[in-house]
């Protein structure tokens, strides 16, 4: 792993308000990349963030209105990872999450973590808004009642994965992944902020999945019962094993399975029929 720049600043906002939200910037900048303290909380968050199911989805087309992307965009210009760019990025990103934060009554504060690193030739950019909670220690045989930050109900966080964004070309539709909270839903206020909102969550892409591979099957390839249920069950493997590995099903690879000779065929039937699930989904 190889952390470029990281830092965690605070957004100040009491639940039930919304005339009042601030943010506070860490005032000695980013992190030291090579500390191992930071590699360690990096990899324990990349453990704690597979785990919980996401929503897949990409940046809105109007960076007028969402200008995350913009300031993303700006800081990964010059390719030269520069801390000061890295810091004006997170302020300006913060602006907007104070703006957004004020709109939603039950938004509540928090530490903001922006980190931007590489892992496995995979370069991303993270935004995570964590909380603490009152944990205990044994510390020269005392009970002692110390704060931690809560990684394991980690509440919102989005993770771009800047290989596939490429400067703003996107070369696939599931570039951002969210986080989903306790619903089905990624929280309205954080979605903004971001400026995803064509997402689609991980159970309505599996439904849909189900659906026209189902229909396919009977109405387009007329296969028997016995021959539906053995393509169904090659694509439920393949689905259960991108799941234990915290890895996106892959439709092309699911069309693959379904049909060997023609996988564009099923491809095709999903995109003629309207069904709502993107290339990649978890």
């Amino acid at each position: 792993m190889k952390i470029h720049n990281a830092v965690v600043h605070e957004l100040i906002k009491e639940i039930d308000q919304t005339d009042h939200a601030e943010k506070k910037l860490r005032p000695k900048g980013t992190f030291d990349s090579d500390s191992s303290v930071l590699k360690d909380f990096v990899s324990a968050i990349q453990k704690a963030y597979s785990k919980r199911p996401k929503a897949l989805g990409g940046f809105d087309e109007n960076e007028t209105e969402y200008t995350f992307q913009v300031y993303l965009k700006n800081y990964l210009s010059s390719g030269l990872h520069d801390e000061v760019e890295f810091i004006k990025f997170t302020s300006d990103s913060m602006d907007r999450l104070v703006i957004h934060s004020k709109k939603a009554l039950k938004a509540t504060g928090g530490f903001v973590l922006f980190l931007h690193y590489e892992d496995s030739d995979l370069e991303h950019l993270m935004v995570l808004l964590l909380s603490q909670k009152h944990v205990f220690n044994i510390e020269d045989l005392d009970i002692k009642d110390l704060e931690a930050v809560d990684l394991e109900t980690m509440r919102y966080a989005v993770r771009v994965e800047l290989s596939k964004w490429g400067m703003g070309a996107a070369d696939s539709d599931t570039y951002l992944s969210f986080l989903r909270g306790r619903s089905d839903k990624v929280s309205g206020y954080f979605q903004d902020f971001v400026g995803c909102t064509n997402y689609i969550s991980p159970a309505k892409a599996t439904e849909a999945m189900i659906g026209s591979l189902r229909k396919y099957l009977t109405e387009v390839k007329d296969f028997d019962v016995e021959k539906r249920r053995s393509v169904e069950h090659e694509v439920l493997s393949y689905c259960v094993a991108q799941k234990q590995q915290s890895e996106p099903a892959s439709m092309q690879v699911i069309a693959s399975l379904i049909n060997p000779d023609q996988p564009d065929e099923f491809i095709e039937y999903v995109s003629d029929n309207g069904y709502a699930f993107p290339d990649e989904f978890e």
